[in-house]
């Protein structure tokens, strides 16, 4: 599984009109943490967001719930503790 971890503004195209041509899950960050954006990431129907700055255990935490591995466990997806990462 993937994902993709995408900025919300971005030049020429904003994160959120990527996501609309993507199948993937997306997991946005931003440095803007006004409401409008806030809403707007909220509907977006993202897997996860991080507001910047972040750490790099917070952006593996996410990746790790956006493509269904349990971030505390570590054993593979979600509800298949058998499965190799």
């Amino acid at each position: 599984m993937a994902c993709l971890v995408l900025d919300v503004h971005m030049s020429g195209m904003s994160g959120f009109d990527l996501q609309e041509r993507l199948a993937v899950p997306i997991i946005f960050i931003t440095g803007r943490d006004d409401a409008q954006t806030r809403k707007r990431i909220e509907q977006s129907g993202a897997a996860g967001h991080l507001r910047k700055p972040f750490d790099e255990q917070a952006l593996l935490d996410t990746i790790r719930q956006a493509v269904g591995v349990d971030p505390v466990l570590d054993q593979g997806p979600i509800g298949r503790p058998d499965a190799v990462n």
